[in-house]
């Protein structure tokens, strides 16, 4: 019986960190995915292939741009309805990906991103969310450092104000360098938990802020 718990945990726990590792460039990568797959699913999203060799060809091309409104889109971005149910706003010409439930929103040298993703575990709080992903990150990726974790001032895309983020650092070996991140875990306008990050190379940090930022502030479910 005791092995069989073992057992048991240590699968659910593997499920856990492909949650918040698996990402474009591979295994080690320090981005949250998709909801946490189930033990006989856990090694999905690890052969540390490109999701781009994997989404649809026309995915890309289904996202469709949706006129400036209420705050002003900034300058090289504009806001997108995505496929998947949200709008958000995104810089000029990048690529849409995805990878089981989680859309990438991928620059042309792929080493920035917007990632969004729905939190779906069952009595999961955005500062669970984030605090869950920081204890898998810690173990999966590689050189990673956690800046900051908590609580955080949300807009109206989180009426409920129960936003947190993670801002943390890592190596990815898929794209050769440092990147610098910003997970935010919010309660959205449809009562629905996302996951919404913003990632760039270290050199450019803290680009990363100003990408969520602006993200954030044309969202919606």
């Amino acid at each position: 019986m005791v092995v069989v718990i073992a057992s048991v945990l240590a699968a659910a726990a593997v499920a856990a960190v492909l949650w918040f590792t698996a990402g474009p460039g591979g295994q080690d990568d320090g981005e949250p995915s998709t909801a946490a797959p189930s033990a006989s699913d856990s090694t999905d999203s690890t052969d540390g292939t490109d999701p781009s060799e994997d989404a649809d060809p026309s995915a890309s091309a289904s996202a469709e741009s949706s006129p400036s409104g209420s705050p002003e889109v900034p300058d090289g971005y504009e806001v997108v309805t995505d496929p998947a149910g949200f709008t958000l706003a995104v810089p000029d010409g990048w690529s849409r990906i995805t990878q089981g439930s989680s859309v990438f929103y991928m620059s042309p040298d792929r080493r920035s991103l917007v990632q969004v993703f729905e939190v779906t575990e069952s009595g999961y709080t955005p500062l669970k969310a984030v605090r869950d992903a920081d204890e898998s990150l810690a173990l999966r990726a590689t050189d990673y450092l956690q800046y900051d974790l908590g609580p955080v001032v949300s807009g109206p895309e989180n009426p409920s104000g129960d936003a947190a983020e993670l801002r943390y650092g890592y190596t990815s070996t898929g794209t050769g360098g440092q990147r610098q991140c910003i997970e935010r875990a919010f309660t959205a306008t449809d009562a629905t938990l996302y996951a919404v990050l913003g990632c760039v190379p270290g050199e450019q940090s803290p680009a990363q802020r100003t990408l969520l930022d602006n993200a954030l502030a044309h969202f919606t479910p």
